[in-house]
């Protein structure tokens, strides 16, 4: 049998330098405490990809950033944990993080997004 031997695509000169406004995932189920009660919601996390030159993110550590929402009550300084979180993972390359969740428990929830640029968050 003969072993067939594929390239390391990720390790491999770009040809193309060019940046991405998003890179992430859509649609993570996550409980979420709001006003002490546990709601089930769906999350969305991502971030910008200003330099063109990198070649992608660990999303697994935005997923991990995530968590966070499970453990405290739903407030503007946790979400900017949770982006300061996601701005870390990115390792000095310039990114925007962003955040947004849709509870599921009923049928007018709003969603709820954050964005986090220069220092300061937005809804």
């Amino acid at each position: 049998m003969n072993a067939l031997t594929l390239p390391d695509i990720a390790a491999q000169a770009s040809r193309q330098a060019l940046p991405l406004d998003w890179v992430g995932m859509c649609g993570i189920a996550l409980p979420i405490l709001i006003d002490g009660q546990r709601l089930s919601a769906k999350a969305d996390a991502g971030v910008s990809l200003d330099d063109g030159e990198a070649r992608g993110i660990h999303m697994s550590r935005l997923y991990l950033a995530l968590e966070m929402l499970e453990q405290q009550d739903l407030q503007p300084a946790l979400l900017r944990q949770v982006l300061q979180r996601f701005l870390d993972s990115m390792k000095g390359y310039r990114a925007a993080p962003t955040c947004g969740f849709t509870p599921i428990c009923c049928s007018n929830a709003r969603r709820w997004s954050a964005r986090y640029r220069a220092g300061r968050l937005t809804r």
